[in-house]
């Protein structure tokens, strides 16, 4: 998640700097005024004659780029999350019917709509028809070492605006994630600001995926050649910020989602902490009687919050050591690379490859 989350704001970096350059582009030769008639003052001259006269024409090309440019970024970036999503549920869950239901319930249906598919460019080279074949009959027939159709889930047939992100995103057992975004603290709180609004409370639905749906209206539009208002670069800067604000609400939300499905499926509640040093990288925790080592993964989880963290030190008695068997139930002091809460329970988890 955090690999799709950081590309795709590069792509929103870049877009920025497109912005930058189109205003730069419209300052520099729609102002310029020369007298000298050198060959170079010449040619500015020219360019800046031929940008004064189809000057209305170039900010809709500007507009249009900006727009298209967006809205691709965007949802290329919703699709991939989806395949990862997906990708990342399958190599946790086992049994292909331990499954979140929604995902049995639409894999079979969105398979054959992939086949129906294959021969897009956009699949070129990447699926086979007899690989999607088999999958399902690994998935349906066998159970245990199943492969998923993954990419079947991030299939669309309309532009991604509020209801279809929901209902997509339900297809992969994360239902009403536009509701789960709101929650998340950093994208409420922009949505706040930009509204100027006292509280989330005061802050409508329609608010707060303005951005979100208005930009799949203008992708409809320009891809149609439907005349619509051109926004000036700096309102176009905040849809760009917006989608910043969004992408990372929604990656932390999903990361979320996968953490829980790791714990349920697979974690193996080791107890309370009994104290936490250099603010929670190392923890002080009776082991259960579970053989615990240097490199193995633990989750810990209060109410609201829920982390993953890696094993890279251990000490039993002030004595560094690599591991610890199930002979004992062991207070054990682990180092960790994220932060723990003292208020967390642990547990263990398998090492996912």
């Amino acid at each position: 998640m955090e690999v799709l989350k950081n590309k795709f704001h590069r792509e929103l970096s870049d877009l920025d700097k497109l912005i930058s350059f189109y205003n730069s582009e419209l300052k520099l030769l729609g102002d310029l005024e020369l007298n000298d008639f050198n060959l170079n003052n010449k040619l500015l001259s020219e360019l800046s004659t031929n940008l004064k006269a189809f000057s209305i024409s170039k900010r809709q090309f500007n507009y249009n780029s900006i727009i298209i440019s967006l809205y691709g970024a965007f949802e290329r970036f919703i699709e991939n999350t989806l395949v990862s999503f997906v990708d990342k549920i399958n190599k946790i869950v086992d049994k292909y019917d331990q499954l979140p239901e929604a995902i049995i319930k639409n894999h079979l249906t969105l398979s054959l709509a992939l086949l129906n598919k294959i021969e897009q460019t956009r699949y070129s080279g990447t699926l086979k028809k007899n690989d999607i074949i088999n999958n399902l009959h690994t998935c349906i027939n066998i159970n245990q070492d199943y492969q998923l159709n993954k990419d079947a889930f991030a299939y669309h047939t309309a532009n991604f605006r509020l209801q279809v992100i929901d209902e997509t995103f339900a297809r992969v057992g994360v239902q009403g994630i536009s509701n789960l975004l709101i929650k998340n603290h950093e994208f409420s709180r922009h949505i706040i600001a930009k509204n100027e609004k006292s509280s989330s409370k005061s802050v409508t639905n329609e608010e707060s995926f303005y951005f979100l749906n208005d930009l799949a209206e203008r992708r409809n539009d320009v891809a149609h050649g439907v005349a619509s208002e051109i926004l000036q670069n700096d309102i176009l800067r905040d849809y760009i910020e917006y989608f910043k604000f969004y992408s990372e609400a929604l990656s932390q939300v999903l990361e979320n989602k996968i953490l829980h499905t790791e714990l349920n499926y697979s974690g193996k509640e080791i107890g309370e902490i009994t104290n936490a040093f250099k603010n929670g990288r190392v923890i002080c925790i009776y082991t259960n009687k579970f053989p615990i080592k240097v490199g193995d993964t633990v989750i810990g989880k209060n109410k609201s919050e829920i982390v993953k963290a890696n094993i890279v030190g251990m000490k039993i008695n002030e004595i560094s050591v690599n591991n610890c068997d199930d002979q004992d139930n062991y207070e054990i002091g682990i180092e960790l690379d994220q932060k723990f809460k003292k208020n967390f329970r642990v547990s263990l988890v398998p090492t996912l490859a």
